[in-house]
């Protein structure tokens, strides 16, 4: 073999080499990538998962809308603070991201242990119920301090927390304090008609410990008190 051809040979050989080592490395290079980028998405992943279950178990993450709503991933969602009784959890409710507002009495501003209020436009919500058939546009709290319940209307119906409150009239409904509550015609304690109650003569007494009267005695919660228990009861101290 002469020198010219022994040269091209070797140069042919040395451009073989070349070659698998150029796809070699980067076969190898385009490995690594790919490894980064998986290790890359299994770690946003993993942030993603962690902060989900930071969210559903410790309410944190999310935008807050106020009174313990709170807005992820596009839905809506309010979270129970919890108590002895029962631990905290996240619950979603079925609401429009675009048109919901949450909102509180005055009392409520100033202290966490009261419920929260949320509407959209097609619903009410307390905490995480639905106040089913409630008008959101002309729903309204009635009760700004402690010493009144819980009490809210619209143009249709007077409520007690998320249930109506049968037969009240809600153009004449007004919160006397404690549970109590009346319209033009009957007094309510809580979600309940008093019929023996005289409407025009029912006044509260005590609104923590649920004392009223009418023209013909005593009541406690509701219940009318025998003349014979107003000593038990603590209820002598206020006869005239």
């Amino acid at each position: 073999m002469n020198r010219k051809k022994l040269a091209l040979v070797s140069i042919v050989i040395a451009g073989i080499f070349v070659f698998y080592f150029c796809v070699i490395e980067i076969g190898t290079k385009s490995h690594d990538a790919q490894v980064e980028i998986e290790g890359a998405d299994n770690s946003e992943s993993e942030k993603e998962e962690n902060a989900g279950r930071e969210f559903a178990e410790n309410g944190k993450g999310g935008a807050d809308l106020g009174n313990n709503y709170k807005l992820y991933k596009g839905r809506i969602y309010y979270w129970n603070d919890g108590s002895p009784q029962a631990p905290s959890s996240m619950s979603e409710i079925d609401a429009d991201p675009a048109s919901f507002v949450s909102f509180s009495s005055a009392y409520c501003v100033k202290n966490a242990d009261c419920a929260g209020y949320g509407k959209d436009n097609e619903k009410v919500f307390i905490n995480d119920f639905e106040i089913v058939g409630a008008d959101p546009g002309t729903f309204v709290l009635m009760g700004t301090d402690p010493g009144l319940y819980g009490y809210s209307k619209d143009k249709d119906r007077v409520y007690v927390d998320n249930s109506p409150v049968d037969n009240a009239d809600p153009n004449s409904f007004k919160v006397l304090g404690g549970c109590y509550g009346s319209d033009y015609r009957a007094v309510y304690c809580d979600r309940n008609e008093m019929g023996s109650a005289d409407a025009k003569t029912f006044t509260v007494i005590d609104s923590n410990r649920g004392i009223a009267k009418d023209k013909n005695g005593f009541f406690l919660r509701g219940e009318r008190v025998s003349p014979s228990n107003y000593d038990s009861y603590g209820i002598s101290k206020y006869l005239k």
